[in-house]
């Protein structure tokens, strides 16, 4: 599936509703779309307006697509799948291309998060690495201001 970055919405709601069977990781997202959270203002008080995206299969790509329909800017993606096409986003297909120009690079992948992890600390640069679903749980934790 091409993905168009310069669609944002319309692409995002295209991969959240072209999952047949769900992940929790894209449920949740699908929720924070549909909420009323400042997730710009949360981003930029944890010091994170650019951020680097790890994993770009299904969760990534709506991850990344979720990030820029809230404004903030993911700088490149890396996936170790050299045919991945993410139009208007830098592709990085090697751990050892990432660089420290980001406040944050998010690992979409929960199951090989520790792998990951050790492969950019070992890396000689100083970056912040953030487990997607965690970031998912401090937007969900925030109060939500109710409209009535």
């Amino acid at each position: 599936m091409l993905i168009d970055c310069n669609n944002s919405v319309e692409s995002l709601n295209t991969v959240i509703a072209g999952e047949k069977e769900v992940g929790l990781d894209l449920y949740m997202l699908s929720i924070l779309q549909s909420l009323n959270i400042d997730i710009n203002g949360i981003m930029k008080e944890n010091g994170l307006s650019q951020i680097a995206v790890y994993g770009m299969g299904k969760v990534g790509k709506a991850f990344t697509l979720f990030m820029k329909t809230n404004s903030i800017i993911v700088k490149y993606g890396v996936d170790r799948d050299p045919n991945l096409v993410f139009v208007g986003l830098d592709m990085r297909h090697s751990p050892n291309e990432i660089t420290d120009d980001v406040d944050a690079i998010v690992v979409t992948s929960s199951f090989s998060f520790e792998e990951i992890a050790d492969s950019i600390s070992n890396l000689d640069i100083s970056i912040k690495i953030i487990k997607l679903r965690e970031l998912i749980n401090c937007f969900l934790m925030k109060p939500i201001p109710l409209a009535f």
